[in-house]
């Protein structure tokens, strides 16, 4: 039974340093609030940047999700561009002018953007304070 042993143990330390690296991605990629604007990101490969100019409104409130992408358009809304995590988002942010972000996946052109957020409070209050104040 050695020979099922081996490849199965190989797998699995395998598995477990994909994982791993999965999550040191989403560690070292994390979204940045700066005072000119908003970087969302997901991993090395996503990342959309909002001019807190053209941030009109921000709020919080928990939405699942049908699917399961990680990025993907509100089948309501065709110009909301959602960024999932684990099929949920918390931080809804609506613009002044619609953007365009090249994405894994295409371009997106959206005038809404949620995504997840792991502590909402402190980046909703900061970024209430961003938008009121002097533009």
């Amino acid at each position: 039974m050695a020979w099922v042993r081996w490849p199965l143990l190989i797998v699995s330390i395998w598995g477990l340093v994909w994982m791993f690296g999965l999550l040191a991605g989403l560690i070292v990629y994390p979204h940045l609030l700066e005072s000119d604007g908003l970087r969302v990101r997901n991993g090395h490969t996503i990342e959309v940047v909002i001019p807190i100019d053209n941030i009109n409104e921000v709020r919080a409130h928990t939405r699942s999700l049908m699917e399961s992408r990680t990025v993907q358009l509100d089948p309501e809304d065709n110009q909301h561009l959602i960024i999932a995590m684990s099929s949920q988002v918390n931080m809804h942010v609506h613009l002044i002018d619609t953007q365009t972000a090249q994405l894994p996946g295409g371009n997106y052109r959206f005038s809404k953007l949620s995504f997840w957020a792991d502590d909402t409070g402190p980046a909703l209050l900061r970024l209430r304070e961003l938008i009121n104040g002097p533009r």
